[in-house]
């Protein structure tokens, strides 16, 4: 093999090279194995106290597990998915994933950025300065503003110069101070997150289910003969709780997706059916008129071809099963009334607030054993028992 001065020289060079480059990269992976060992360590009761939490992104409540540091900033220093916890199960989404970012990441903004009007920039301001003014552009609009009496010589005190929307992500207490502060400013138009977006589904809710809420836990959905999505796209918003729909389709469940954008949620879906913008309520009215045409509502059933048995000697309040589903169920005769239903042990499993003559309560999902009804009316509060079997 015959090497020239030149060929040497590039030779020399290249395996220079190489063992610089070599040696950069071992350096480099021993780096990262001794902070992964740090970190490691730093996770151990010795250097840290695990609490857990849950998740303040959705409406899913995922478990976490949050480890803070026992010494020096005392801050948190992980945070990961509960394992035994029932919704996620230790699972996490991209956004519950990155949540120890929210208090700890290095690039988030710690200052106040503020563009003059006319600007063309931002410059840092502290919290002192934004604070001051702020109430001081609250005063100046308020006392600009504000109303002593209206037209009618009435005293009302309000300000409707300003306007005041709250956030989902504060809790119930968050909620009620920074109300009571808006409402002591004098403010009428106090408006929050909930309320645009749950102000139908809360009374339908109640009025149908006896709660405004959830009315039973995401570990149900697997259990589900069928499943009835509108409007939602939970295999990307809400992929935690997709999971359970996910089981309910390995059980022999199936899945329908009513939506005009085809989504994930869609591509998972057993049927999916889409529907022009705006047409939701004309869909949902003939979902109703299908059974009601076809005579095969249980509602009907219920009431026509039911024989109800007393609990009682008074002919107000009935147990009876319901022959369309072979469920059980109450039908109370109190107008305007509240009910509660509450084990013999004074937990509340029920609550409808019941405005019609007849209301209809399903206790299906009740265990078997004896329970107290509680009825609320102008006249006063009667109460029953009865048993499920």
């Amino acid at each position: 093999m015959t090497l020239s001065r030149r060929g040497f020289i590039k030779l020399s060079a290249a395996a220079a090279l190489s063992t610089a480059f070599t040696g950069l990269g071992l350096a480099a992976k021993l780096q990262a194995a001794k902070a992964a060992t740090d970190r490691i360590k730093q996770l151990t009761p010795e250097w840290s106290r695990q609490t857990t939490s849950v998740c303040c992104f959705c409406a899913v409540g995922c478990g976490l597990i949050v480890n803070t540091a026992l010494a020096g900033t005392k801050r948190a220093l992980n945070v990961e998915g509960d394992p035994e916890h029932p919704t996620n199960e230790g699972a996490l989404c991209p956004k519950g994933g990155s949540i120890w970012q929210l208090a700890e990441s290095t690039p988030r903004v710690q200052k106040v950025m503020y563009r003059k009007p006319g600007g063309a920039k931002f410059e840092p301001k502290s919290w002192d300065w934004a604070l001051t003014q702020i109430a001081k552009r609250v005063k100046r609009d308020r006392d600009a503003a504000f109303e002593l009496k209206n037209a009618k010589g009435q005293v009302v005190n309000r300000c409707e110069s300003i306007a005041h929307v709250g956030s989902a992500a504060l809790d119930n207490e968050e909620c009620w101070v920074l109300q009571a502060f808006m409402r002591s400013l004098g403010l009428t138009y106090i408006e929050h997150q909930a309320r645009i977006c749950h102000s139908s589904t809360v009374p339908a809710l109640a009025e149908s289910f006896g709660r405004g809420a959830m009315t039973n836990h995401w570990l149900d959905l697997q259990n589900s003969d069928v499943i009835l999505m509108m409007g939602s796209n939970p295999a990307e918003n809400h992929p935690i709780s997709f999971k359970h729909v996910t089981r309910c389709k390995q059980a022999g469940g199936k899945l329908i997706h009513v939506d005009p954008r085809f989504s994930r949620t869609s591509a998972k879906a057993d049927l999916y059916a889409p529907l022009r913008s705006g047409t939701d309520i004309a869909f949902l009215g003939g979902m109703i008129n299908q059974p009601v045409e076809t005579n095969t509502t249980s509602t009907e059933i219920t009431l026509t071809t039911s024989i109800p048995k007393p609990l009682t000697s008074e002919n107000d309040v009935y147990l009876f099963p319901n022959p369309a589903t072979e469920n059980l169920a109450i039908i109370a005769s109190f107008q305007n009334s509240e009910i509660e239903i509450t084990d013999m042990e004074g937990r509340c499993v029920k609550f409808i607030k019941a405005i019609k003559n007849k209301t209809i309560i399903d206790i299906s999902n009740l265990a078997k054993g004896m329970y107290l009804m509680k009825v609320k009316t102008d006249a006063g509060i009667k109460t029953k028992k009865f048993i499920k079997e």
